[in-house]
């Protein structure tokens, strides 16, 4: 019984909005109300806001006007010249076979069309689409979306008792699940307890794990600085013995044409190569090392390395000057002035 109130209730409102409406078109007249204005008070009027939509009446027939828009396709290609959206109204309502006008208030224009297919987006313009339908007519279509609503509330009232039916349904099912969980609540409380007592005593374990862990940060302490002291040691030795190495640091050498730089102890940096070069020529001498690049137009510069009796020149692929790779006491890089 309260579902049909609130149909009914609902109708009441629908229809009286639909009459309401009926009432705004006849009064909305502003508009369309004078032909004796310049073009852009006739424009204001209609289109206070770029998207403007309204109804008015040149004699007994009546225009929806929509600021913006245009027919699409356009109609008629001659245009009418006109000052005002009243007279262009008034060019279409004489027009028996005219469906709509459009007025550009810019220039003053006025276009008829016999097909409304659709619309399109125009700024400046207005449409004036001609109503071919009664306040009747409207009232009547008003009442048949108000029956289609009335089959729609009954469908949603069998869909609700469908609804509550199966509600009630899933009543029974939730408390079969509401007993099942109570039962594992009831078991998940007895684990909890045992994963109490295991947790005591894993926090004794934890406390000794700690004691150890201390002791062991300790330990890393003073083999940490003892490690800083060997490796302060080292770099000593390091540049002690670079020192003696029988390498023209800085100096500038010629070879097959190309003039290159000597870098002691560092050498182009791994970004420096990408493998076009494969792993290098073994076995050579450094003024070797640096005819071989200077014979190869894509090579960039050279690290050349003396381990032992076996050296191996690496050519590389990039410019690099000065080189940013630190090779240590037994590298020798070389890179050209000029990059090639």
């Amino acid at each position: 019984m309260a579902l049909k109130r609130i149909f009914w209730l609902w109708l009441y409102l629908l229809l009286t909005a639909a009459l309401a409406n009926q009432a705004s078109l006849i009064s909305d007249s502003t508009c369309l109300a004078s032909s004796n204005v310049s073009p852009k008070t006739s424009y204001d009027a209609c289109c206070p806001s770029k998207s403007q939509s309204g109804t008015g009446y040149v004699g007994n027939i009546q225009f929806r006007y929509q600021c913006g828009l245009t027919p699409d396709p356009a109609g008629e290609e001659v245009p009418h010249k006109v000052s005002s959206i009243h007279d262009c109204a008034t060019l279409c309502a004489e027009n028996t076979d005219c469906k709509a006008g459009t007025w550009d208030y810019q220039y003053g224009r006025c276009y008829l069309t016999t097909n409304m297919s659709g619309t399109k987006p125009s700024p400046l313009w207005v449409l004036l689409e001609k109503s071919t339908k009664s306040d009747c007519q409207k009232v009547e279509a008003a009442l048949r979306q108000c029956k289609m609503a009335e089959d729609t509330c009954q469908s949603a009232r069998k869909e609700c008792e469908s609804d509550h039916a199966e509600c009630l349904r899933q009543q029974v099912e939730l408390q079969r699940q509401k007993d099942a969980l109570t039962k594992e609540k009831d078991y998940l409380i007895k684990e909890n307890n045992d994963l109490t007592t295991k947790l005591d005593a894993a926090e004794k374990t934890n406390a000794q794990l700690q004691q150890e862990r201390n002791t062991a940060l300790t330990n890393y302490g003073t083999c940490h600085a003892q490690e800083t002291q060997l490796r302060t040691a080292y770099a000593t030795l390091q540049t002690q013995f670079q020192k003696t190495l029988p390498c023209p640091d800085g100096e500038e050498l010629t070879m097959g044409g190309i003039r290159y730089k000597i870098y002691c102890g560092r050498g182009v940096s791994e970004a420096g190569f990408n493998g076009n070069h494969g792993g290098g020529v073994g076995d050579i001498g450094f003024h070797q090392c640096l005819s071989v690049c200077s014979a190869d137009a894509t090579c960039k510069g050279v690290n050349y390395w003396y381990y032992g009796d076996k050296p191996v020149c690496s050519l590389a692929d990039i410019y690099e000057n000065p080189p940013a790779g630190s090779g240590g006491y037994r590298c020798i890089g070389a890179v050209p002035v000029s990059p090639k």
